[in-house]
């Protein structure tokens, strides 16, 4: 008797967390808008939100039905990482910064294709002069050849908006 309730236990515990995990997952990819992004600098980190179509990565579609599937999306993960650090920077005058903690959120809900949710943060230093973000990540429909980005630095109080595109997709920001 006690093996069964101890057993039962571990498996209503693991449906939890399994059932924890996947909402958790799917509430953070809705919570930036297709075609916008963040960048929050604070201290000496910068925090990356961005959601583009998976479209702006292009060759994942291996099987050329047209769509990119969760199984094509999870086979090539790596080579998304690869391409999201190529057409992803954050820079200055002495360099680029290197993007870490990168994740990738994928979301099918309210969109015929993948919107994909990507999250990392800039390490930045102490002294920097004309910050440049750039992002060449576009969608291949009309309405997917924008990024509104937002950056805000709270001990500046400073805060900029603008539109990279396809033809504009370096900014000086802050």
């Amino acid at each position: 008797m006690t093996f069964r309730l101890i057993r039962n236990s571990l498996v209503l515990l693991i449906a939890i967390v399994l059932s924890t995990f996947f909402y958790s997952t799917a509430a953070l990819a809705h919570l930036m808008v297709a075609q916008k992004g963040t960048l929050n600098i604070a201290e000496n980190k910068a925090y990356m939100v961005l959601s583009v179509p998976i479209t702006a990565l292009n060759g994942l579609d291996t099987n050329t039905d047209g769509k990119v599937s969760m199984i094509e999306f999870n086979k090539q993960r790596g080579k998304i990482i690869e391409t999201i650090r190529e057409r992803v920077s954050l820079r200055d005058a002495s360099g680029e910064f290197k993007l870490n903690g990168l994740r990738l959120l994928p979301s099918l809900e309210h969109h015929d294709e993948i919107q994909l949710v990507i999250m990392g943060i800039f390490q930045l230093k102490d002294e920097r002069k004309e910050l440049r973000f750039s992002a060449r990540l576009f969608g291949t429909q009309e309405d997917q050849q924008r990024l509104d980005i937002t950056v805000k630095d709270k001990a500046q109080g400073l805060s900029q908006s603008f539109v990279l595109s396809p033809m504009n997709y370096t900014q000086l920001i802050l």
